[in-house]
Formats: C-alpha cells, structure tokens, sequence
C-alpha cells in the first residue's frame, strides 16, 4: 500500500499501481489546488477502470488521515517544496511540515520507505521564499524534515543531478526546465 503524495495528474501513480500489482494499492492524493493543476488528466488516468488498485482522494494537507502502519511507503515526485508554498486561495492553510512528517511516519509500516525527489536549491535562505519564487528546495531542509518526524536517511541516488544548474532560477525558466539539479533521497522508518 502506497501513498502518492501531491499526485498531480498521476503519471507515478499509474506507475506504482503496475509496480504493486493487483494484490496492492496507491493512494493517489492531491489537495485542492493540486487537483485544479491536474484537471482531466488524472479523470482520464482513472477512465475505464484502468487503475482498479488506485483510489484518487482530493483533501486539503490537514484532512488527510492515514491509518498507523497502513503504508508500505510514501513518495514526493516534484512536490515536496508545495508543502512550504504560501496559500494562494482560501479556505487552503498553509502546511504544518512537522505535522504532515509526522502523520506519514506513523502512518508508514517500520520498514517502510519514502521517497522524495525534487528540484534541488542553493544551501541557505527562507525556505518559503524559495518554494514559492523559484518552485526548489534546499535538500537539507528535507532531510531535516524527515530525521525530525523520526526517520532515518536511508540513501540517496544521482540519477538526476546537474551540476551545470543555475540554482537561482525559477523551475520553469526557459533556461533550465527540464534540467534542474534534482535529488533522490529515501528516508525509512526504523524497525
């Protein structure tokens, strides 16, 4: 059982629903504004009954409630820095970080991974600031985030650093979309 954190449209998500097969689940969750960015992709994603072991849930951050040890694991594809993102639009909160990592580690089986993958910003600074002007986070605060809440850091991968990154731009300037510096990390839950 596995949760897709901010999913967007699903794309992961259809990829985790393959991956555990029929005898597992995702949980595809999106907040309010994350299911306005998907629109009709992730209706079409689920057209047909095409991802029987998903389940598409939109509910604000502090909404969302997960069993204790419910989750194999959790993941963050692109979305993590939302979580520090100002609200744009009522009646959206904004996030409480430590609440948010600590629901997930209780609600991850011991044993059980997550997965964050994001655009990777320059050491230092307000890390709101950040998420909001350039849509990146320092990889430090994420690490932070998770070892508070309980976790440990559990390997990272390189598959997507580009040193040549200009950290100080925006995600979706024409210069670097598509390849921003980004980092892999795994946190595990002991046990």
């Amino acid at each position: 059982r596995v949760l897709d954190y901010f999913a967007g449209g699903g794309y992961y998500s259809e990829l985790l629903a393959r991956t555990v097969g029929p005898g597992g689940s995702v949980i595809v969750y999106n907040n309010a504004l994350y299911a306005k960015f998907a629109g009709e992709k992730l209706t079409q994603r689920f057209a047909g009954n095409r991802l029987a072991n998903a389940k598409a849930v939109t509910l604000e951050t502090d909404a969302l409630q997960l069993e204790p040890n419910s989750l194999d694991g959790a993941m963050f594809v692109i979305s993590y820095h939302d979580l520090y993102l100002p609200p744009k639009e009522a009646p959206a909160k904004p996030a409480n970080i430590g609440e948010i990592t600590k629901a997930l580690f209780q609600a991850v089986k011991p044993g059980g991974v997550v997965l964050v993958v994001d655009h990777a910003a320059n050491p230092g600074g307000d890390t709101i600031n950040i998420a909001s002007t350039l849509h990146r986070i320092d990889p430090k605060v994420v690490r932070d985030d998770f070892t508070k809440a309980g976790f440990t850091f559990d390997g990272e991968s390189e598959a997507l650093r580009n040193s040549t990154d200009d950290r100080s731009k925006m995600v979706f300037d024409p210069e670097v979309r598509g390849k921003t510096d980004q980092f892999i990390y795994r946190f595990r839950k002991p046990g």
